[in-house]
Order: structure tokens, then C-alpha cells, then sequence
């Protein structure tokens, strides 16, 4: 009698364990899961940190999301490769199970050995490409793992070994959904095949073009850079050495220029970082300025007008392209010292002191300020004629007067005293 009815107690409970197992096999395996990949970058050194969500809707599977999350998250944190990830878990609303992975770089070699044991793609590589200018540039870097899912199919193969839901295939039943970057503190952006670009930018505030000619028409440039460091602009902030050493670069390549030189300070919180060069020949002048200020095309040529001493000054600055002109907080600076030179002619008619023009002129300092003009001023030598006639008169006299006296003093007869005789009483 007890033998049918344990029959048919093994029978139901075989049925049972048959639907449970149908029913595991269907949670992973029948479910779609959505994942997406957020990455996150702090600087072109690669420094930052990457989250990766797999989330589940209980629409999709015919269990508790509660039983699935406890079954499944002790697998995966077995199972992951990384010592110091963050795994984490939520079920939203009731109605979804998101399964949160994090992990943290300090570079893009870190990157690399991280995302390796990850995918098992150790072929990946990273390379961020950019010029030398250091405060304007976009920087292009390729070879990231676009495909979210694949962050993950060591979490999913876990769950295929350990069979506590079957042994179905459940990478087919992985989707594929957003997969974002951010650079600096940037809105997120799309992650395509192609790879992150990236523009460079750093607040600069102010650009000074100083510009000195000596007696023998010597040019003497310095272009001084402020850069506010506590402001971003664009995507990150190049410290103060790091523009330096750009800058010391670019000079060393300009081999014709005479003694050009890099200093930089910190002034009022600002960094300065100031270029000097000198030569005679304007163009060298000219190739200096186009190579370290970015889209900016200038010129400068000298020509002595026919009859007379006057020096004409042709100078032109023009933005070609986007450039530092579209970053800079003010226009640009630019100003001549004329030092031994007078002012004479201004587009070849002659220098009016009454007259309005785009610059000023103080103490032999020609100023303006704009992204674009064009200069053309004739100059002369200072005429010092009649200051040296004065000076040379005035040392003649005093010379002929010390002459005239020490002249006198010895034909000047001497003077005796008259001798006076006490009588004797």
C-alpha cells in the first residue's frame, strides 16, 4: 500500500524539481539583460575610474528578483578578477535588479591590465595623440572596449559553472545598451568605435605681445601667457611646468633666433609664463610668433622710405583659424617700444598728435589691443643734433672759462702789504 503512494510522492517531487529547474534555467537564460558602461577619465595621464550595470526586470523572469540576487551575487563575488573592484546591488521599485560594478586607475597602463582581465582582451591598447602646444590642442585616444557586455561574460560564465540555474547559454540573452565616457568633469558622451577626442583647452585670460627695436634694428619679442589655474575653460588645466617645458620645446626648434629664453612666475594667482626672443631679420620674428600662438598668421617687414631716414613698420595679425583669439578672456595685447625712434608717419601720412588712432602712444610706446589688425607707421631715429650741440657748447665753456681764470690768476701782480713802523716814544 505505502509503495504506490511513495511512488507517487517521488513522482510529484520529481515534478517539482523538474519545473524549479525549467524555472532557474529560464531566470538567466530567458531574461534579457541590459547592460551599460559609464567610464570616466580624469586626465590624459588616463587616471579614473569605470562603472559597469547589469540590470534585470522581473517582467522578464518568473521568480523573485530577491532570490536571484541572493543565489547569484556570492558566485560573481567569487568569481571576480580584480582585488580591489566595488560590487554592489539594488532592486529598484521592486521591479528591477541592478548589479553595480566599479573599478578604479591611476593610468592608462593600469587601464589596460584591468579591462584585460576583464574581457580577455589583452591585445587592447590605449594611445592618446596630440601636438605640442600646451594650452590649445585636441587630443585623440583609441583602443578602448566599446561593447559593455563584455565586462561582464566572466560574471556570466560564473553562473554557467556554478549551474544553479542550468547550463544554458546565457550570452545570447545579454544586450548590449549605452556605453559613455567623460573626461574631466564633462557631460557623458557616446563611446564609438572610434574612440575618444578630446579638446585641450585651459583658461588662458591674457596674451601680451611685446615687441622693442634697438639702434641697430634689433627686434626684441616677448609674449607672455597668463593662465588662470583655478578656472577650466575646456577640459582640464596644464600646470605651470608643463606649459614651460612646451614652450622650451618649441623654442629649441627655432634654432635662427638669438638667445631665446622661458621664464615663468606666479603673480596675483595667475601663471605667467613669458617667451623671449631677438633678431634682426623680421621674418624670424614673424615664424617665432605664428609657432607659438595657434591660429594666429602675423607679419612684419621694414623698408626705408626712398629720400628720407624714416623706417616704415609693416605689421599684420590675423586669427586663420580657431585659435587662442577664441579662448582668451580679453583681446590681445600687443604693444612697440620705439625706444631710440620718434613716431613720424602713420599709413604714410605724417603723425598728428590731435589725431584719433587704433592705439596710443605714451612715453614712446605704441599700445593696442585686438585679436586682428594692421600696423603700418613709419619711424626715424631720434634726432639728438641739437641736445649734443647743447651739452658739447656747455662743456666748451666751462672749459674755456676755467681757462680764462687760471690765465688771469697768473698775470695778476702779487700784492704786498705796506709795512707799518711803530715810533719808538
Amino acid at each position: 500500500m505505502n509503495r504506490p503512494l511513495n511512488g507517487e510522492k517521488e513522482s510529484q517531487f520529481m515534478k517539482r524539481v523538474l519545473s524549479l529547474f525549467v524555472i532557474l534555467l529560464l531566470v538567466l537564460s530567458g531574461c534579457t539583460h541590459w547592460v551599460d558602461s559609464k567610464l570616466y577619465l580624469n586626465n590624459f595621464n588616463g587616471s579614473g575610474h569605470q562603472i559597469i550595470r547589469v540590470q534585470i526586470n522581473k517582467a522578464d523572469v518568473p521568480y523573485e528578483l530577491s532570490k536571484i540576487r541572493d543565489d547569484i551575487m556570492p558566485v560573481i563575488e567569487a568569481a571576480d578578477p580584480l582585488d580591489d573592484s566595488k560590487l554592489t546591488n539594488s532592486i529598484e521599485n521592486g521591479n528591477v535588479l541592478v548589479i553595480t560594478y566599479e573599478f578604479t586607475f591611476e593610468n592608462f597602463n593600469e587601464y589596460q591590465l584591468k579591462v584585460g582581465k576583464l574581457t580577455g582582451k589583452s591585445n587592447m591598447f590605449i594611445s592618446a595623440i596630440e601636438g605640442e602646444d600646451p594650452f590649445l590642442n585636441s587630443v585623440s585616444m583609441q583602443g578602448f572596449v566599446v561593447d559593455p557586455t563584455a565586462y561582464m561574460q566572466w560574471a556570466i560564465k560564473a553562473i554557467e559553472d556554478a549551474k544553479i540555474y542550468g547550463t544554458g547559454d546565457l550570452n545570447v540573452y545579454t544586450k548590449r545598451d549605452t556605453s559613455v565616457y567623460s573626461f574631466g568633469g564633462s557631460d557623458l558622451i557616446a563611446l564609438d568605435d572610434f574612440g575618444i577626442v578630446i579638446d585641450k583647452i585651459v583658461n588662458l585670460t591674457t596674451l601680451d605681445i611685446s615687441t622693442s627695436i634697438a639702434a641697430d634694428q634689433t627686434l626684441t619679442r616677448e609674449i607672455t601667457f597668463a593662465v588662470d589655474p583655478t578656472q577650466i575653460y575646456g577640459k582640464e588645466i596644464i600646470d605651470n611646468g608643463w606649459a614651460v617645458t612646451m614652450m622650451n620645446e618649441k623654442i629649441d626648434a627655432l634654432t635662427s633666433l638669438l638667445s631665446p629664453s622661458v621664464t615663468a612666475e606666479t603673480k596675483e594667482g595667475l601663471y605667467l609664463i613669458k617667451v623671449s626672443f631677438s633678431s634682426l631679420d623680421p621674418v624670424k620674428i614673424t615664424e617665432a610668433t605664428n609657432s607659438l600662438i595657434p591660429g594666429l598668421e602675423s607679419t612684419l617687414s621694414f623698408s626705408l622710405k626712398d629720400g628720407t631716414k624714416i623706417l616704415e613698420w609693416n605689421e599684420t595679425f590675423a586669427q586663420v583659424m580657431r585659435g587662442y583669439a577664441d579662448i582668451l578672456d580679453n583681446p590681445i595685447h600687443y604693444q612697440v617700444s620705439l625706444k631710440g625712434y620718434d613716431l613720424k608717419t602713420v599709413d604714410g601720412v605724417a603723425y598728428d598728435k590731435a589725431t584719433t588712432y587704433p592705439f596710443e602712444v605714451v612715453n614712446k610706446t605704441l599700445s593696442l589691443s585686438s585679436d586682428a589688425f594692421s600696423l603700418k607707421v613709419g619711424i626715424q631715429k631720434s634726432d639728438n643734433t641739437n641736445l649734443y650741440l647743447l651739452i658739447g657748447g656747455g662743456i666748451a665753456f666751462v672749459v674755456v672759462a676755467g681757462v680764462i681764470v687760471l690765465l688771469l690768476k697768473k698775470k695778476r701782480p702779487k700784492v704786498v702789504k705796506a709795512s707799518v713802523e711803530t715810533p719808538l716814544v
